[in-house]
């Protein structure tokens, strides 16, 4: 009952003192009735972005009912995604990559610009991977990927449709582990939780260097690298989302 506005720990004791037990009984109270309603309409219909939106409000995105509301958009409609750019902000971006679950195993797409001009089309083809169940799941996307690739898409003029139910990884995986584990960076966690280990891995911050080498010269040796770097990162995350599903709070 918690999920309905302006009902906390005291007011749920107090509701069920009075016989209201469960939100179906809610819906013949003469204040919650409304939202009750709502709500459970929402849970009928299986409108998982509603849904997330509601729980957001009343605990936060990476609460476990998010994880918990995921599943029933089913394990295809995961897109694994991660970003490689040259900086921060208001520059372009070079590598978009994408995991999607199949009964053949995870499926992986990678879209690298091979020149700058091509930024706009790789913008697409991302988009091409979205559908109306799709869930982006990432680590410190909510932060950073996705509003990197919606101004990207504002600066071609592009239809901004990128309203996604998102597990953002890094927020879960703090909630899970973050007293366990020395940080929640994402190669502590394959670390720890995986037993892997990268070796010749080039840093995030060394991406936008390996990638204008290769732009100024033509070799394509740096960007293999920054390839598999981006390839790992979006593996990690189907292994890190399986692993949170599995576990108990």
């Amino acid at each position: 009952m918690k999920l309905i506005r302006g009902i906390g720990e005291c007011k749920e004791r107090k509701l069920k003192s009075e016989g209201y037990q469960s939100l179906d009984d809610l819906k013949k109270h003469p204040v919650y009735s409304k939202s009750a309603c709502q709500f459970l309409e929402n849970v009928e219909t299986g409108d998982v972005p509603i849904l997330s939106e509601w729980i957001s409000s009343r605990y936060s995105p990476s609460h476990r009912l998010n994880l918990i509301l995921s599943s029933l958009a089913g394990t295809e409609n995961m897109l694994f995604m991660d970003i490689e750019t040259l900086g921060l902000k208001e520059v372009p971006l070079i590598l978009i990559g994408v995991a999607e679950a199949t009964e053949k195993g995870l499926i992986i797409n990678q879209y690298l610009l091979r020149d700058l001009k091509e930024e706009k089309a790789v913008l697409e083809s991302f988009l091409s991977h979205q559908g109306d169940d799709t869930v982006y799941v990432s680590f410190n996307g909510r932060s950073f990927d996705v509003p990197f690739i919606k101004s990207r898409m504002r600066y071609f003029g592009m239809k901004n449709n990128i309203n996604c139910l998102h597990l953002d990884l890094l927020h879960f995986s703090r909630r899970q582990w973050k007293d366990q584990l020395p940080n929640c960076k994402l190669q502590t966690l394959e670390k720890h939780l995986f037993g892997m280990e990268r070796y010749d891995d080039v840093p995030s911050s060394q991406v936008p260097e390996f990638y204008l080498t290769y732009h100024k010269t033509g070799n394509i040796g740096p960007l293999i690298p920054i390839i598999e770097h981006n390839r790992e990162d979006v593996v990690t995350l189907a292994k890190i989302l399986s692993l949170l599903h599995q576990t108990k709070d």
